[in-house]
């Protein structure tokens, strides 16, 4: 059974993505053109049909402007595919004999998201659209950190659309939204599972090519070229002491080769 794991990439990444929208504000004046108060303009993380239902029901001034974010895709990158099998092995608890075995090159993939802004007035939307767009040239960078593998990771945020959402038709005397939505792309990163491994204390390396190597076994080391036709001496090594240790012995005895003249 595969083992349970959960580094919250995507729940981070959007998490991160809400919070370059947030701390906007726009200005109220009176009849006579003069500032009165800053209003804080709410972001809500829900589709758009959800909202406009909410605002339907609930005809309070006091809830214009409102910016609605809703992820709309997720695709792999081709483009950004590093080597996926490369690994790197970083040392937790030596003293335990623990090390944490870790993918530096995560799945790359592009999270789509899809801000619509919600006004009474286009005036709102013109200060909301202004604290938004002249940071994107066309792209920011959010940062997202994951504990589990000690690192952070910054992630690219493209700017790739404004266009007003003018699909329905509301009679003069009606409640009317004004609404512009705003597209974005995320070049985010979905993460493989950690695995845990014991620390290497011993490796024990032994080279026999065929049968005759194996009978030598006890000789010293002979490397010959394979050209002079003595291929089977070619990378055999000595196991007497001290290179043939307890562990030595074990592997000794399970060593099995089969008779050359067996063609079974």
């Amino acid at each position: 059974m595969r083992e349970y794991y959960y580094l919250k990439g995507l729940r981070k990444t959007i998490i991160q993505f809400l919070d370059t929208l947030n701390d906007i504000q726009v200005a109220r004046y009176d009849e006579n053109g003069n500032f009165t108060q800053l209003y804080k303009v709410p972001v809500k993380f829900g589709v758009k049909r959800k909202i406009w239902y909410w605002l339907e029901e609930r005809k309070d001034e006091q809830m214009h402007p409102m910016i609605s974010v809703q992820m709309t895709g997720l695709e792999l990158d081709t483009n950004r595919i590093v080597n996926k099998q490369f690994k790197i092995t970083r040392t937790k608890d030596v003293s335990g004999s623990n090390i944490i075995e870790r993918f530096p090159n995560p799945s790359p993939y592009n999270i789509n998201f899809s801000v619509s802004i919600w006004a009474l007035n286009m005036t709102d939307i013109d200060q909301i659209i202004e604290q938004i767009l002249p940071f994107y040239n066309p792209y920011i960078f959010i940062k997202i950190k994951i504990p589990e593998l000690d690192a952070d990771l910054d992630l690219k945020v493209i700017f790739n659309s404004v266009s007003p959402d003018i699909s329905n038709d509301i009679p003069d005397d009606d409640y009317r939204n004004i609404v512009y939505n705003m597209e974005f792309t995320v070049h985010g990163y979905l993460f493989r599972p950690i695995t845990n491994s014991a620390l290497i204390k011993k490796i024990i390396t032994k080279y026999y090519a065929d049968e005759d190597a194996w009978a030598h076994m006890g000789t010293e080391s002979t490397y010959t070229s394979g050209a002079s036709g003595h291929e089977a001496e070619s990378t055999y090594i000595k196991a007497v002491p001290p290179w043939y240790d307890d562990d030595g012995e074990i592997l000794y005895k399970y060593y099995i080769f089969p008779n050359k003249n067996d063609t079974t």
